[in-house]
């Protein structure tokens, strides 16, 4: 509910910061004052309004199908209303920037967002199942996220610097253009972020430790050189140039980074109470920015520990009082992870003796080499192995290569199917919606489960979490998943906390529970702070209340 009124109260706020804008950029009379603000109401409560008759009368939407040429005019303006928020605030950015100019990029809004509109519909056509609206609520919460952090990082930039408007502007200008060129993938998103952090840390260590003009361009050489070797980990190249050791670096350097903006952000909240002692404060962040960094890249590349979870289950075959299983997910195997490594985990595994290996996605990744996976023919279970794909196996085309090794090393992957074990416990698995994108078949938890037997014990294998709440509906008694590493970085957990309904740890509804990994490897970032990677071992009993 919580989540509900959260989202609500963003879009709330991004209607009213839009006819703001556009109301006295435009200098509108008080007439079209009342068109604007009549049109934005009805524009937004068009889908909101047959989402809001869907759950709270449990009408089913294919009876507001008379509707429905409003419904999809509705649902293309709720996912375009935050290009509109951008397009406002980079109009912003482009006054202070160029002050003449300002009625020609107020006149830009809407052509750029017309145009946005045009891609959302050529992305999802009319006369397609529009999905609900809580589905849909994460991408408002990640905009704001977006936005405040951006206002925060132009708020100390402009704060700790002195900038003159023209540089105030082109800093809107770099963070707005984030969120408006978003349509071309996330990378540019997140590169308009990227610079507002280097911009932070480059005002906060300058400013706090005085540097001469000679130490500041020192480190700013030394930011630069980092931004070029972390790169690949930015865009999500892999390792193109083939030295696993600059490329290792290059995501200790890009962790460094985050881990230092979060530390800074935190600083700037201490000043902003306490504003005396600047550079004392700049001394304390640096320390601690060295020793967690340091900590997270030695924890990182440590072994995963067991984790033991027991889970009560009423449907265990009678010969089956007890049932293990071992989980592995996101293990990455490629340039960041060395055999040694990989070799331990399969030995510890082992040390198990768990009846079966299930592996939730993401087991291969950039660099990866049909030998990487050589140790898991070591692995000894009473079933085998099962996976399913998650996203890092179709990324590059990657898929055939996948296929091909995994069956050498025994894995069997279950691509929207299921398989019944010798002792009657069926084990379904989906294919990770990124199937979708190369080609393969979306994931499908009903034609996982077509072949199914509800009246027995139904696992399924998903790598990401949100599938649960429909594969419970479908009779499913527990669900193992991964993606979301969480506890590798803060600022990242944020995220995840915030847009994933179970990011973490074991979770029930009604008789069904899913239990979402951390990850056994990492990805792209070779550091952990607040978790170690995790072999998880399963152990599903009889419950005895039944």
């Amino acid at each position: 509910m919580l989540k509900w009124v959260l989202v609500i109260a963003i879009y709330v706020f991004m209607h009213y910061y839009c006819y703001k804008k556009i109301s006295t950029g435009f200098g509108l009379s008080s007439r079209w004052n009342t068109i604007v603000k009549i049109f934005l109401v009805f524009a937004g409560s068009l889908y909101l309004t047959t989402q809001f008759i869907h759950f709270v009368f449990s009408v089913p939407m294919h009876h507001l199908d008379i509707v429905y040429p409003l419904i999809y005019c509705g649902f293309l303006w709720i996912l375009a209303l935050p290009t509109l928020c951008a397009m406002c605030f980079l109009a912003t950015g482009l006054t202070l920037a160029s002050p003449t100019m300002t009625r020609w990029w107020l006149r830009g809004i809407p052509v750029v967002f017309a145009f946005r509109i045009f891609l959302l519909s050529k992305g999802f056509h009319y006369g397609k199942q529009i999905p609900a609206y809580h589905e849909i609520s994460r991408f408002p919460i990640l905009l704001a996220i977006y936005l405040l952090a951006a206002a925060l990082l132009y708020k100390i930039i402009t704060g700790t610097l002195k900038l003159p408007d023209k540089k105030k502007g082109g800093l809107i200008i770099i963070f707005s253009l984030g969120p408006v060129l978003a349509f071309f993938g996330l990378g540019v998103t997140a590169l308009s972020l990227l610079f507002g952090f280097y911009a932070v840390v480059f005002a906060r260590v300058s400013a706090g430790l005085e540097l001469t003009k000679k130490n500041k361009r020192i480190i700013l050489a030394i930011l630069f050189i980092g931004i070029i070797i972390s790169l690949p980990q930015m865009l999500w190249w892999g390792n193109g140039l083939g030295i696993r050791s600059l490329y290792y670096i290059g995501g200790a350097w890009y962790g460094f980074i985050i881990m230092a903006i979060t530390l800074f952000l935190l600083e700037s909240g201490v000043a902003f109470i306490f504003p005396s002692h600047p550079r004392r404060r700049v001394i304390i962040v640096l320390a601690l920015l060295f020793v967690i960094s340091g900590y997270g890249l030695y924890n990182g590349l440590k072994v995963p520990i067991v984790k033991e979870i027991v889970i009560p289950i009423k449907k265990l075959p009678a010969d089956t009082p007890d049932f293990t299983i071992v989980q592995w997910s996101d293990i990455h195997l490629g340039d960041l992870v060395s055999q040694d490594w990989f070799r331990e985990t399969v030995t510890k595994t082992n040390s198990l003796k768990p009846d079966l290996l299930v592996i939730t996605g993401d087991i291969i990744d950039n660099g990866f080499q049909k030998k990487d996976i050589e140790p898991l023919k070591q692995l000894k279970t009473k079933f085998g192995i099962l996976a399913v794909t998650g996203n890092h196996e179709y990324y590059f085309n990657r898929l055939n290569i996948f296929l091909e090794t995994a069956a050498k090393v025994g894995i069997r992957v279950l691509r929207n199917e299921l398989v019944t074990l010798p002792n009657g416990i069926q084990i379904a698995g989906i294919n990770d919606p990124t199937a979708e994108e190369y080609g393969d078949k979306p994931p499908s938890v009903a034609e996982a489960l077509k072949n199914s037997d509800p009246q027995n014990l139904i696992i399924l294998l998903s790598h990401k979490a949100h599938y649960f709440k429909e594969a419970a509906q479908q009779g499913i008694d527990l669900q193992l998943s991964g993606h979301n590493h969480v506890g590798q970085l803060p600022i990242l957990d944020l995220f995840i906390y915030l847009t994933i309904k179970y990011p973490y740890g074991l979770y029930r509804e009604g008789d069904a529970y899913i239990y979402t990994s951390c990850g056994t490897g990492f990805w792209a970032i070779p550091m952990r702070i607040f978790t170690r990677g995790e072999i998880t071992k399963i152990t599903l009993k009889t419950d005895k209340k039944e």
